[in-house]
């Protein structure tokens, strides 16, 4: 015999109510990443309005650097460091790319004295002594240098595991010397490095979930804006490094001092660059967020010159940036390493202070897939690489 059960109006109600419940959940979601869906739209290629407000722009070092993903500036000195790496288009571990890990010869960080007299004067690559992996596996990202102690703190995504390498730079001799490695579990997936000290550091983590492990959650946790990223403070003063969570931030990624106080990260994910104010306490110190500044591109790294300016370099299109890695593998997979490109990438800069608030700078495809700019105010001299790009891109004012 059939049997009917009669769902009466206490559990009609509760059902209405778990709908009721989900799509109130699903339209705060779709609410909260409408920004990325409209940039998704707007900024693709065919609609992305160009802007250049950087005078004499110009592209240097096409034949010498490529892959650069991160720039700082000495200006006192006037030299920078560029982290290079043409074996991203193979092995890239925030993206997904894992093809060879096997870095070519002129993959590392380079010292480029760009004050130099002489007009020939370009990148040369920085020598790396008492390394103790092999060269093969060092695959340089988020560089940073303590100039009162001229420590340098460059993240590798090694094959081995990723990690902070840190070294004392001899910036005459274009040298720097390995003094350690340090590794851990909340070091997993680290990006940028910003130091308060010779020996405290600042470590953004982009991700919780790896692309290498887990591919499916790092989308997720990516196009959904999911704060699995974070960033970790790092004490090297004791014999042994001291390790803390210090906050979680959606696909962190470059991080900046603006003051004794203040620190910016900027969230890919969220197309926002979020500011912190840092205090101390017992234990390591906290970063409690005082203010957001929304955008409308991808933030990759940041920097600030020394006019106070905070520089945002990022992608202003997200598929078209995937596409553009999708190509340079294919093209590193086959052997092929010409310039003919399927796809070709776009950039976005922009500055930020508190009194003008934000400004875009540069928004084009001369120059793809920007990912840092830096800008040496006394000299009235910005710089700006590119992930996929060659060269430099430059301007005077």
């Amino acid at each position: 015999m059939v049997q009917f059960e009669f769902l009466g109006p206490r559990s009609i109600k509760l059902g209405q109510a778990v709908t009721v419940g989900l799509f109130a959940l699903l339209s705060i979601f779709l609410y909260s990443r409408a920004g990325i869906l409209y940039i998704f739209y707007a900024n693709a290629p065919t609609r992305l309005i160009k802007v250049n407000n950087l005078p004499h722009l110009d592209i240097k070092f096409q034949n010498v650097v490529r892959n650069c993903e991160h720039m700082v500036l000495e200006p006192s000195a006037a030299f920078a460091l560029l982290s290079c790496d043409p074996g991203r288009d193979t092995w890239n571990t925030v993206m997904g790319t894992f093809i060879d890990a096997n870095s070519p010869p002129e993959t590392g960080v380079y010292i480029w004295k760009y004050a130099d007299a002489d007009a020939t004067s370009h990148p040369q690559k920085l020598k790396l002594l008492d390394y103790p992996a092999s060269p093969s596996d060092f695959h340089p990202l988020g560089i940073h240098l303590h100039s009162a102690s001229n420590t340098l703190y460059i993240v590798n995504h090694a094959a081995s595991g990723s990690r902070v390498e840190v070294f004392r730079l001899f910036p005459a001799e274009q040298a720097a010397t390995h003094i350690k490695t340090i590794k851990h579990d909340l070091l997993a997936a680290p990006n940028s490095i910003t130091a308060l000290s010779e020996s405290e550091l600042l470590v953004t983590c982009d991700h919780y979930f790896l692309r290498k492990n887990q591919p499916i959650l790092a989308q997720v946790e990516t196009y959904t804006g999911i704060p699995g990223g974070s960033v970790v403070h790092v004490d090297l003063g004791a014999d042994e490094a001291k390790i803390n969570l210090v906050t979680r931030v959606p696909f962190a990624n470059g991080i900046a001092q603006l003051n004794t106080t203040t620190f910016a990260v900027a969230s890919t994910s969220t197309n926002a660059v979020y500011l912190y104010l840092l205090s101390r306490h017992d234990g390591p110190p906290r970063l409690t967020r005082t203010a957001t500044i929304p955008l409308s591109f991808h933030p990759d790294n940041l920097s600030v010159d020394g006019a106070g300016n905070l520089l945002i370099a990022g992608h202003p299109h997200g598929p078209t940036f995937e596409e553009v890695m999708k190509d340079a593998a294919a093209r590193a997979g086959d052997g092929d390493k010409t310039d003919e490109k399927s796809w070709k990438g776009s950039s976005w800069v922009s500055k930020w202070n508190p009194s003008d608030g934000l400004k875009t700078l540069y928004v084009g495809d001369e120059y793809g897939t920007s990912c840092t700019a830096v800008r040496d105010s006394g000299r009235k001299l910005g710089m700006a690489v590119g992930l996929y790009e060659r060269g430099v891109l430059t301007w005077t004012e």
